[in-house]
């Protein structure tokens, strides 16, 4: 399992459609966080563009995995992989299994298809609402959307790192995040092991933690400790040692002149 989003990347086709267009499928193994472009045909020429868009959003993968069918078996897209630094592997010929990240997206992305083509309703449009709803439902393997995964600042949380859990909700003022704060003492894969400053251990999915400064030494209740932030309320306040009364000024006051007149001061509010 990759440690962060989009270093290894699962990739394959979806079609013929009717429109004889294919749909390019790319599939995040950390997150499980799809993309998909529509392509005229499966063209080395054609494809090498389409991950050139996807990559100028998302970074250069370490690693992309495909079957060892046309053009993932091309000289021309050995040689783009290898221009990027992108290491290539291929699955077993003839068993879906080999690429299955990609193939358990296919099976939910076809049936929407087929479903929105019996009903008479665009495809296309049909997709881009599959997208929307497969990205921000909890996935079956990682227990958590493959958008708040994604997207979510993974490089953050390190071992050593100050973190806050985030909690149940119990009504409408819960804050998201417990106030206490835990220590970063190991990372596998997506799965962080914090621990606070009275012992107690938690293990979640990096998604349920929040980054924060490191806290400060000193308890201020016994419920946790405070962690520094960038306020303006940490500031020192500025004393008078001496506990000296303040002099007023002596200068002479005129009453203000309102229009070409003057008013008492009394009547100024």
């Amino acid at each position: 399992m990759p440690e962060l989003p989009w270093r290894t990347v699962h990739k394959d086709f979806y079609g013929p459609l009717p429109s004889s267009e294919y749909l390019l499928v790319a599939v995040d193994r950390y997150s499980r966080f799809p993309e998909v472009e529509i392509v005229h045909s499966t063209r080395t020429s054609t494809v090498i563009p389409k991950l050139d868009k996807m990559f100028s959003v998302h970074g250069i993968p370490d690693t992309i995995i495909s079957d060892n069918g046309p053009p993932f078996n091309g000289d021309e897209y050995a040689r783009y992989l290898k221009a990027l630094g992108i290491q290539a592997k291929f699955s077993t010929p003839y068993w879906s299994q080999g690429n299955a990240t990609v193939e358990r997206f296919m099976r939910p992305l076809g049936k929407a298809l087929k479903t929105a083509t019996l009903e008479g309703r665009p495809w296309k449009q049909e997709l881009n609402r599959f997208l929307l709803q497969y990205r921000t439902t909890s996935h079956c393997t990682t227990g958590v959307p493959p958008s708040e995964l994604f997207l979510t600042e993974k490089s953050d949380l390190q071992v050593g790192g100050y973190v806050l859990v985030r909690q149940e909700k119990k009504n409408k003022l819960t804050v998201n995040f417990n106030h206490t704060p835990y220590k970063v003492i190991k990372k596998t894969g997506s799965e962080i092991l914090a621990q606070s400053k009275d012992g107690h251990i938690v293990k979640r999915n990096v998604s349920h933690f929040k980054r924060i400064n490191k806290p400060r030494e000193e308890d201020t209740d016994d419920e946790g400790f405070d962690y520094e932030e960038n306020s303006q309320d940490n500031q020192p306040s500025i004393s008078n040692e001496n506990n000296e009364v303040p002099r007023r000024s002596s200068r002479i006051r005129r009453p203000p002149n309102r229009y070409g007149h003057e008013y008492p001061s009394n009547l100024i509010n």
